[in-house]
């Protein structure tokens, strides 16, 4: 796996989605809000100081792309590539996990309803 630099970024393409799945969260005053996660296949240029020897017919790279959704409009999105599919899997439970708990465990989340004392 590898960081992409911002001309790559700006190169992919999506693909076919592979998964989607949804996130509900409680913000401050309880407020619901739901996520969406949806995990598609990317096709992407590689930058010219890229080493590594890109892997599709037509000279680039592929790999998996994590896209968050808050009420249609993407506001994050997280790119794996030079992995296994299951690898990226992996990244996708550990990025839905992170989301849930940032969007869930609010002050006030964690005062009501755990015994954990700020």
């Amino acid at each position: 796996m590898r960081k992409l630099t911002n001309y790559e970024i700006g190169t992919i393409e999506f693909g076919k989605m592979l998964t989607s799945m949804n996130i509900e969260g409680i913000g401050e005053g309880n407020t619901k809000y739901q996520f969406t996660l949806e995990f598609k296949r990317i096709s992407f240029k590689c930058d010219k100081d890229y080493i590594g020897v890109c892997n599709d017919s037509d000279g680039n790279q592929t790999g998996y792309g994590i896209v968050l959704k808050k009420d249609d409009l993407s506001i994050d999105a997280s790119f794996v590539t030079e992995c296994f599919e299951s690898e990226a899997f992996t990244v996708l439970g550990a990025y839905a996990g992170s989301v849930y708990m940032c969007n869930t465990l609010s002050d006030t989340y964690i005062r009501d309803y755990t015994n954990i004392h700020l």
